[in-house]
């Protein structure tokens, strides 16, 4: 990882523990029509690959595809039967909105993560 002022954090990936899971999610929004991909990938506890699967919705802005993506992510873990279960996302907004803390300009995914809660 680095960081703008050159400086460099290093990253050292550790295993899981058990059986769980980390499902990784990410969005893609077209402005023009509305249409988003969501892509989710399930890995074990060993950062095998596990699943996958892409999604394709259509919402009105990039910021309600990436909550969309948590909800879509964690229902697909469900239906593979994964309980224990880390969600990884880069959205910073959707993961404050769902740690409590709605940003003024992220008032729109209220409604969408109150269903993931």
């Amino acid at each position: 990882m680095s960081l703008n002022n050159n400086q460099t954090i290093p990253y050292v990936w550790s295993p899981l523990s058990g059986n769980t899971v980390k499902v990784n999610m990410d969005a893609v929004w077209n402005s023009r029509n509305g249409k988003a991909g969501l892509r989710i990938i399930i890995r074990d506890s060993q950062c095998k690959f596990t699943a996958a699967k892409i999604v394709q919705i259509t919402t009105s802005s990039a910021l309600e595809d990436e909550a969309h993506a948590l909800i879509w992510g964690s229902m697909f873990a469900q239906e593979r039967g994964k309980r224990n279960v880390i969600l990884e996302s880069d959205s910073r907004s959707v993961t404050q909105c769902l740690n409590g803390n709605v940003a003024k300009r992220a008032w729109t995914l209220y409604p969408i993560v109150c269903k993931f809660k």
